[in-house]
């Protein structure tokens, strides 16, 4: 009966340990903003980056992430600034003029 219990115990720690590693691996993921000055910098340089080597907006573009407290996304917080992927003389670019 003590083996089963210590079989439990160990199986119990690994399951906790793999569970931190994979936390820890995906934590970095979503990426957390202060304020919306860093916020607005990341949509402009992941939205940047993603047009000129895809032809779109990055696909979390719409996600939902919380800026100092309150819900926004990549394409609410720059659309009001005019920002889009489009064609420029048959090449992808990232306007602020759209």
């Amino acid at each position: 009966m003590p083996r089963m219990s210590l079989e439990l115990v160990v199986v119990a720690i690994v399951v906790l340990v793999v569970a931190l590693v994979v936390l820890t691996i995906f934590s970095g993921v979503i990426p957390r903003f202060g304020s919306l000055t860093d916020f607005q910098n990341y949509c402009r340089i992941t939205g940047k980056s993603s047009c000129e080597t895809t032809g779109f907006p990055p696909i979390d573009w719409t996600q939902n992430v919380n800026v100092g407290g309150k819900p926004t996304s990549c394409q609410a917080t720059l659309n009001q600034f005019g920002s889009c992927c489009a064609k420029n003389n048959g090449i992808n670019t990232w306007s602020t003029s759209c």
